[in-house]
């Protein structure tokens, strides 16, 4: 198993990944490759990105990415996406991926990590398993135009 930075190249096959996951249960959000390249080529591009990959055989089996940015006096890490191929889920792949990007921002001086997921999914209990606290104090608003 390989962990690396994700690179431009890298971009065609973490959305194929990208897609398949998160088009399936249980998000079951209907996602293009396209759709799914146009995101993660906008996250890539952003200032502050930092993503990893997890290599299995040259098969890209996991990523996690997003971006740090600052906050006060401190750099902050907004952890925008995660996946993992299902086929790896529970082998330790997610969890050794994520430990990794945690070495890699303390290498950085960024100073946590925050991020947004369903509370009623499993991937709620992987972060919180990996150290992450549901905040109480806060929340997420959102709106919707011409849904």
């Amino acid at each position: 198993m390989l962990i690396r930075s994700i690179e431009e190249k890298d971009l065609d096959r973490i959305s194929d990944l990208y897609a398949s996951v998160f088009s399936s249960t249980p998000w079951n959000e209907p996602w293009s490759f396209e759709e799914a390249r146009h995101r993660l080529e906008h996250i890539f591009q952003s200032k502050g990105f930092i993503g990893l990959l997890v290599e299995l055989e040259e098969s890209v089996e996991a990523i996690v990415l997003g971006n740090a940015e600052p906050f006060l006096s401190e750099e902050t890490f907004n952890l925008r996406e995660m996946c993992v191929n299902p086929k790896q889920q529970g082998n330790g792949v997610g969890q050794r991926l994520i430990q990794q990007l945690h070495l890699k921002l303390k290498e950085l001086d960024i100073s946590g990590v925050y991020l947004t997921t369903r509370n009623e999914l499993k991937a709620a209990s992987f972060y919180t398993k990996n150290g992450y606290s549901l905040e109480k104090d806060q929340g997420i608003y959102e709106i919707r135009f011409n849904s």
